[in-house]
């Protein structure tokens, strides 16, 4: 069996959410930051617009 290696949760969080298995992305980055889980900004950022969440637009 093939092992799995994470080293950021983010893309798993945006797949998660492109998949329909998570209702929001920002919901699990903002659970992950309040128990001192850290993504750059910038990471969350692409994520949020990758699935929709924020226009291409906006900066948060």
């Amino acid at each position: 069996m093939a092992a799995i290696v994470i080293s950021d949760a983010s893309p798993l969080i945006g797949l998660a959410r492109l998949r329909g298995l998570i209702p929001s992305a920002r919901a699990v980055f903002v659970g992950l930051h309040s128990s001192d889980f850290r993504i750059a900004p910038t990471v969350i950022t692409t994520v949020l617009k990758r699935c929709g969440e924020i226009d291409d637009d906006s900066t948060s």
